[in-house]
Parts: structure tokens; C-alpha cells; sequence
């Protein structure tokens, strides 16, 4: 048997939101979920995709208020690629960032320094959840 194996080169992260109720999609870079939404703001619609089952188109646009988007305006410019998936009480953020670095870390126990790499790939983890978390703060701020 050969093992192949096909990088996606897409990383991505779970945040608890319990702000969000409903199932939704903010993307950059397609990939359509349900129905378009169109806000209120020509350039967000233009830079990016809002996504949602019909029944709940509602409650998406009252989450994504003017200043929720212009948040989210800053976020997507300062990450590649940016898929936001709302789910009730979580949000996953995937994006082709490559917060890791180089793109690669081997874990394996027989490698030398074992500890110290996963160290290094844990922190560097830690500091793109910290990144993503402050930013998806500003959402929260305005849906309290």
C-alpha cells in the first residue's frame, strides 16, 4: 500500500461564539452555502460572499449589523483566502494563511528535539487562536 497524500495548504480553527444561532458562511473565496445574502454594503457584497439557508436570512443580517461588517472588513484584509462558518454557539475560521510558518512541522517522537518542536507548533497555534479570537471579539461586541 502507498500512502498519498494531497496538501489543501488551508489551515483553520474552532472558536466558541455563542453570539451566533444560526447556521451561516462569510467567504472570500466561494463556496456557496444556501443562499446569498446581499447586506447593506455594496463593497463587502463585492469582497465577500454571505451564505445561509433561507429561513434564516433574518437573523444572519441582523448578526452581520453595518459595524459587524466593517470588523469583518479588516479581518479579511488581513488574512488570504477567509472562510467564516457560523454554526450555533461556534465559529470555524479556515483560511490559506499559513500561520505555522513554513508550512510543515514533522511530530515525531524519534525526531530529535521532539519536546521543543512541539513547543514551537503549539505556540504558534496559540498566537494565530489569540489573533483570530481578538478579531472575532469585535463581532461579539456588537451582538451582545
Amino acid at each position: 500500500r502507498v500512502k498519498h497524500e494531497v496538501p489543501h495548504h488551508r489551515y483553520g480553527i474552532f472558536l466558541k461564539v455563542p453570539e451566533s444561532v444560526v447556521r451561516f458562511r462569510v467567504s472570500e473565496a466561494g463556496g456557496e452555502f444556501g443562499k446569498r445574502v446581499e447586506l447593506e454594503s455594496e463593497a463587502f457584497n463585492d469582497a465577500a460572499g454571505v451564505y445561509c439557508a433561507e429561513e434564516v436570512e433574518a437573523e444572519v443580517v441582523k448578526f452581520l449589523s453595518p459595524a459587524v461588517i466593517v470588523a469583518m472588513e479588516e479581518f479579511f484584509t488581513d488574512l488570504d483566502d477567509v472562510v467564516l462558518d457560523f454554526y450555533p454557539g461556534m465559529l470555524l475560521v479556515v483560511t490559506s494563511n499559513d500561520f505555522l510558518g513554513d508550512g510543515s512541522v514533522t511530530l515525531d517522537e524519534r525526531t530529535p528535539d521532539f519536546a521543543a518542536a512541539l513547543d514551537e507548533f503549539g505556540a504558534k497555534i496559540e498566537k494565530f487562536r489569540a489573533y483570530i479570537d481578538g478579531a472575532v471579539n469585535a463581532f461579539r461586541k456588537y451582538n451582545d
